[in-house]
């Protein structure tokens, strides 16, 4: 019964005296609040609005689209008839008078207004034919690329928003880390007052403290570079951080408005593109064979002159004409050579492309089921982490247990809270790439 009592007695005074020991403690600053953004995202959807009209690699790449609209147009043209206008004034400096019969004439004219219309159409072009479907295939092929582009960005977007949410919670994880180090070293400095603690013990919460302190500055500076990058790719001046959410499984539904899975392989977009550069760089082959072939034109030119000595004001004329290449000095054959090599490479570009996707598909899924497996047990130990670090405090606040214990409990807790938002990130990382396999996206 005594020895009870004695217990009571003593969990009683530390007590009052934990109650009153910041008077008595060394001071010790509190964390500094968290550092807000310039910029905060409103919702995970906003980053794919902003995206689509911030990016500079978007804006490009819809550049190319537009850039191959204009050589197809560029193509056609030499298909249709081309006219063009002339007019002309021409004054002679050294005349003469001849006669003709019927009295004086200048000869030549000394003042002559002239103008004419000529109009030139390729009746027969292989080549110009063969151009223009080409062309047409290259905006389709711009837009494969575009495609292909649009799910490389969604995969880089959902990487570094999860970057900059992961570092957001990270942070205020360090912080809560720090407070609760700081309350350790004040309970400790409390029973080194009261004779209960030794130096060894109060030395040891400190460097807990500076541990947690490093870090909450090193997650600070993480944060800070996460949203910088997310600025960056978001097109905006300033650093932007991740949408304010508690988790993160909004992302996923952001994600799925803006893409969508097929479960055809050849469907996937880079596979579509490095289809698309296979087949331009065989027709740009087959294009240097076309040259051989002659060429057919009409040409028709109509022309008035305000003076002329014989013949009429006016002439019409109409005309075919037929053209063929004989020796260009060999500059074929090295165009084909050329030619040659890049289709080569066209094709190991298309084999990697597939041999990628197939990759990226497997590895997507596996590490869907790898991360769900890690998260179930990252909050297993982080619930197991709380309830020893919990009891371990307990523990050492009636006498039992040592400060190492305590410290070690600590980290402990730390770590494993630590490690469960780095999980639940990854497991939104994976389940997104999976998704992102084989996906079209409209941004």
């Amino acid at each position: 019964m005594a020895t009870l009592l004695s217990r009571v007695c003593v969990v009683t005074l530390l007590a009052l005296a934990f109650r009153n020991a910041p008077a008595r403690a060394e001071p010790a600053s509190e964390p500094a609040p968290l550092p807000a953004a310039p910029r905060t995202l409103a919702s995970w959807h906003r980053a794919f609005d902003e995206l689509r009209t911030g990016s500079e690699r978007y804006r490009s790449a819809s550049a190319e689209v537009e850039k191959a609209r204009g050589r197809a147009r560029v193509a056609l043209a030499d298909l249709l008839p081309r006219a063009q206008a002339q007019a002309s004034f021409t004054h002679e400096l050294i005349v003469t008078e001849e006669n003709f019969g019927a009295g004086p004439v200048t000869v030549p004219a000394q003042d002559v207004w002239g103008a004419g219309v000529s109009v030139n159409v390729a009746l027969l072009d292989a080549r110009a034919l063969h151009a223009h479907g080409t062309a047409r295939r290259e905006v389709r092929a711009s837009q494969d690329t575009l495609a292909a582009e649009r799910v490389e960005l969604a995969r880089e977007l959902v990487d570094v928003l999860l970057t900059a949410w992961t570092a957001e919670r990270l942070a205020e994880q360090h912080r809560a880390g720090l407070r609760a180090a700081l309350e350790r070293l004040a309970l400790t400095q409390t029973k080194r007052t009261l004779g209960r603690a030794t130096v060894l013990d109060v030395d040891r919460a400190r460097q807990d403290v500076e541990s947690a302190r490093t870090d909450a500055l090193h997650g600070d500076d993480a944060l800070h570079r996460a949203r910088v990058e997310l600025g960056l790719l978001l097109g905006a001046r300033t650093a932007t951080a991740a949408p304010a959410v508690s988790d993160a499984e909004g992302l996923e539904r952001a994600l799925g408005a803006f893409c969508s899975s097929h479960e055809r392989f050849e469907a996937a977009p880079r596979i579509a593109a490095a289809e698309a550069q296979l087949e331009l760089s065989e027709r740009a082959l087959a294009a240097l064979d076309l040259e051989l072939l002659p060429r057919l034109d009409a040409q028709s030119q109509l022309r008035w002159d305000s003076e002329t000595v014989y013949g009429p004001d006016a002439t019409m004329q109409l005309g075919l004409i037929v053209s063929a290449p004989i020796w260009d000095g060999g500059a074929r054959y090295g165009h084909k050579r050329a030619a040659h090599a890049a289709r080569m490479q066209a094709r190991l570009t298309l084999d990697a492309a597939r041999r990628e996707v197939r990759s990226r598909a497997s590895e997507s899924t596996r590490a869907v089921g790898v991360a769900e497996d890690a998260a179930r047990i990252g909050a297993a130990q982080r619930e197991l982490a709380v309830r020893i670090d919990e009891a371990t405090r307990v523990a050492f606040e009636q006498g039992v247990g040592t400060s190492l214990d305590l410290v070690a409990a600590a980290e402990a807790r730390r770590r494993a809270e630590l490690q469960a938002v780095l999980l639940v990130a990854r497991l939104t990382q994976a389940r997104a790439h999976a998704a992102l396999a084989y996906a079209t996206c409209q941004l």
